[in-house]
């Protein structure tokens, strides 16, 4: 069995169990926000958006609840930014650097979200220049096209 698929299933296992205690948790009057929280991370460690998604729901709801405000920013902001939302991931790391200033993770994935939405840009910079180009080049095609017929 390759590292790869090995490596998945060890997630998909870890992501069962911890499913499973959530499930008994969220069936009690007083669920725990810790089991809330592991849970959430081990959906934000998954490849499939839909499972991020419901992690960050989760986060999003013990952020609210008040539940360690500074580590769910910062999972959120990195499940935010894994998904591809970078203004939402952006918007997480600035709230969180706004109450811890020096907060090293946050500091740092604030540079690789500046990274990503740079070579965004460069790349639909990039695909605009192309279009116009290639506009152009049609244009002078059938003028060329005109002329000779």
């Amino acid at each position: 069995m390759s590292m790869a698929v090995q490596s998945s299933a060890n997630l998909l296992a870890s992501l069962q169990t911890f499913e499973d205690e959530f499930l008994k948790e969220s069936a009690k009057q007083t669920p725990s926000p810790q089991v809330k929280f592991d849970y959430a991370w081990r959906l934000l460690r998954s490849s499939n958006e839909h499972l991020i998604k419901k992690g960050l729901l989760i986060l999003q709801g013990l952020l609210e609840d008040g539940f360690c405000d500074q580590d769910c920013l910062y999972y959120m902001a990195l499940g935010h930014y894994r998904i591809g939302d970078t203004k939402r991931a952006q918007q997480c790391v600035d709230s969180l650097l706004g109450t811890h200033p020096n907060h090293r993770l946050a500091l740092s994935l604030s540079d690789v979200i500046a990274d990503r939405v740079e070579t965004e840009q460069r790349v639909g910079a990039s695909a605009v220049v192309a279009v116009a180009v290639a506009a152009v080049a049609m244009v002078a095609i059938a003028k060329a096209v005109r002329r000779a017929g």
